[in-house]
C-alpha cells in the first residue's frame, strides 16, 4: 500500500503524488498504459481534494490482485456528485467502452474531473463519509483487457 499526505500549504501536491504513484506502480510490474491511467486518476483525485475540501489531506493506494483501489480522505462532509453506474455503452456493442470526448463535449468547464474518473474506472468511483470527514475511491482494473 501506498499512502501520500499533503495540507493546503503543500507545493504542487498532484506533482508530488504522480511521481509517487508511478514509481510504485513501476516497482509492481504494471504495463505503462495501467501506470498512466492510475496517475491521472490519482491526480485528479488529489486536485479535486485540494480544491473543494479541507484538508489535511490523504490518497491510499491499494493493490488487490486484479484490481488497485484509490481512495483520497479529505476533512470535508460535502460528498462529490458521483454516480456509482457504468457509463452507458456506446455504438452497437455492449462491451465497447463510453467515448470520453463525447462525455466531455457535454459537460461544462467544470465537473470533468469526476467523469473522466468514471471513464476511468468504468463507473467503479464512489463517496462515503468517514468520522472526519469523506473519502472518494477509485477501483480500476490492472489489465484494461479483462475489465
Amino acid at each position: 500500500m501506498l499512502s501520500c499526505e499533503w495540507t493546503a500549504a503543500t507545493d504542487h501536491p498532484t506533482v508530488h503524488i504522480r511521481h509517487h504513484v508511478a514509481e510504485a506502480l513501476h516497482a509492481l510490474g504494471f504495463a505503462q498504459d495501467r501506470i498512466d491511467d492510475v496517475v491521472l486518476a490519482a491526480s485528479e483525485l488529489a486536485a479535486n481534494a485540494t480544491e473543494h475540501a479541507e484538508g489535511p489531506y490523504r490518497l491510499l493506494l491499494h493493490n488487490a490482485g486484479p484490481t488497485y483501489l484509490l481512495e483520497c480522505h479529505d476533512h470535508s462532509s460535502t460528498l462529490p456528485p458521483v454516480d456509482p453506474r457504468p457509463a452507458p455503452p456506446t455504438h452497437d456493442s455492449p462491451l465497447s467502452e463510453p467515448d470520453a470526448d463525447a462525455l466531455l463535449t457535454q459537460m461544462g468547464e467544470r465537473g470533468r474531473g469526476l467523469a473522466m474518473l468514471s471513464h476511468l474506472s468504468n463507473g467503479r468511483l464512489s463517496a462515503q463519509t468517514t468520522p472526519t470527514g469523506k473519502k472518494v475511491l477509485v477501483t480500476l482494473i490492472r489489465d484494461a483487457r479483462k475489465a
